[in-house]
């Protein structure tokens, strides 16, 4: 299995259910981040990184829907993307391989890991607050998966 990048553990600890619809270890639930399996207002807090790329556009307002479904009233959550305008950079600036790989991520599980929709800060601002989070912290950061990624702590 691949090990969880201690990075994330600035934001969770052992505490969280650690999910993914293709776990490769089996402490991690097997969910479709489409479909929780929770009740309404039943969730603390969610932690997304990477995922939402992984959603076609016409997808991402439903699967926001449905994470802020679960949460509670006040509950937060932190999303992180990578950045659409970085790889772009990257793109002129030579970096082919880099750039393709934060627009496309076809390196990984074949279709199943593909980068279906790409985010500026723009873009994910405008998802957020259409699903009616309130977004207390934005900015882009390096990250764990090496490019830089466009983050939002938001609450409900």
């Amino acid at each position: 299995p691949r090990p969880i990048d201690p990075y994330h553990f600035k934001f969770i600890d052992a505490s969280w259910v650690l999910t993914d619809l293709y776990p490769n270890d089996p402490s991690i639930e097997k969910v479709d981040a489409r479909d929780l399996p929770w009740k309404d207002e039943t969730v603390d807090e969610i932690y997304a990184s990477h995922i939402l790329e992984h959603f076609a556009r016409h997808e991402i307002t439903k699967v926001l829907a449905e994470w802020v479904r679960v949460l509670k009233p006040g509950g937060k959550i932190r999303i992180a993307v990578p950045s659409a305008m970085w790889a772009m950079e990257q793109l002129k600036a030579g970096n082919h391989e880099l750039a393709w790989d934060v627009l496309y991520n076809q390196d990984l599980d074949g279709d199943r890991d593909v980068h279906r929709t790409c985010f500026t800060m723009n873009a994910l601002e405008k998802f957020l607050l259409s699903a009616g989070l309130k977004i207390d912290k934005f900015g882009q950061e390096f990250e764990s998966h090496h490019v830089m990624t466009i983050f939002a702590e938001a609450h409900k």
